[in-house]
């Protein structure tokens, strides 16, 4: 590809808290990348911490200067939790890009090399049926089994949904609104819920790009009894929601 038929991109990260992981998860997408001035891409974060815990201040504190010395490109801050799927609807709100990367704050590229699936997203072409694209994760539910179909000089998993990084066309999120928000702070089924309606009302598939590798810092460090309770309990509001919409 030619420099000036790069796609451009906006990188969104939704933050809360675990300063710890989200430091990794910046410097995954950051060090290393293409120039911004080759691939014009721009990272955006909203906060979405509790500063009522030492953690969440910690968080805004080194986001803010983040901001400050332009490794994040613009930052929204808000006064309280108001939830993944409603975090990244706001930056959706300040997007100017071709298209989106979705990248957990609690994940982190193994290779640092993110701006794979875009190239490889573009090279499909602009009749491709293929709506979403998410890099591998063996940590989440990408041991699913999935159809694979081989490419030029890369490959991807046809599979049902995504999890905890995703890429997609800023005019297909258009098109649907955003994601839904069924609930809880953790935006569980808001992805799965993409999928499902990109394939219902765009007859568009989800992808799997098997040459680029993420980590879930949470589930391979943080999955104590505590993290877990939390998780399923976030689930379940999530779950009746999502179950209400899709199941018959």
């Amino acid at each position: 590809m030619e420099n000036n038929k790069r796609p451009i991109v906006d990188v969104m990260v939704v933050a809360y808290n675990r300063p710890d992981y989200l430091k990794q998860c910046i410097a995954g997408i950051v060090n290393d990348a293409p120039l911004k001035t080759i691939y014009n891409w721009r990272l955006l974060v909203t906060d979405n911490s509790d500063l009522e815990t030492d953690e969440g201040r910690k968080t805004r504190t080194w986001l803010v200067a983040q901001a400050k010395k332009g490794v994040i490109d613009k930052l929204l801050l808000s006064r309280e939790n108001e939830g993944w799927a409603r975090g990244f609807n706001s930056l959706l709100g300040i997007c100017e890009a071709e298209w989106v990367l979705s990248v957990d704050c609690d994940a982190v590229f193994i290779n640092r090399d993110w701006w794979r699936m875009i190239e490889d997203f573009h090279a499909l072409g602009p009749n491709t049926d293929v709506g979403v694209m998410s890099p591998r994760c063996k940590e989440a539910v990408t041991r699913e089994k999935h159809v694979v179909e081989k490419y030029n000089d890369f490959t991807l998993g046809i599979r049902s949904h995504v999890a905890v990084a995703h890429l997609v066309r800023y005019d297909i999120l258009e098109k649907l609104g955003g994601l839904t928000d069924f609930g809880g702070k953790g935006g569980w089924g808001s992805e799965t819920d993409l999928c499902l309606r990109l394939k219902k009302e765009l007859g568009l598939r989800s992808a799997l790009h098997l040459g680029v590798d993420i980590e879930h810092l949470a589930t391979l460090h943080g999955n104590t009894p505590e993290y877990q309770e939390i998780r399923d309990r976030e689930k379940a509001v999530g779950q009746k929601g999502f179950d209400k919409k899709w199941k018959p």
